[in-house]
């Protein structure tokens, strides 16, 4: 989702989580990829950068409805 971006995010997309092989439920999951501009081990500037990202995250959920649709949970992932 090329559409909304965010200086900590790497990629935004929509996937399916189907859960339990038995299930006939589905998620569908905003997953949000991130690396944070620190280095490793650093905890204070990585938590700084964590917290700006989910102080964002409202807004940032927002824009993606608008374009994708509803969705039932968002994923974070962090990128090594």
């Amino acid at each position: 989702m090329t559409s909304v971006t965010h200086p900590l995010i790497v990629d935004m997309y929509l996937k399916k989580d189907f859960g339990a092989p038995a299930s006939n439920h589905h998620d569908d999951v905003l997953v949000i990829e991130t690396k944070f501009p620190v280095r490793d081990g650093d905890t204070r500037n990585f938590n700084a950068c964590l917290s700006d990202l989910l102080s964002d995250l409202p807004e940032l959920q927002r824009e993606a409805e608008a374009r994708i649709g509803r969705f039932d949970r968002v994923d974070i992932r962090y990128m090594h």
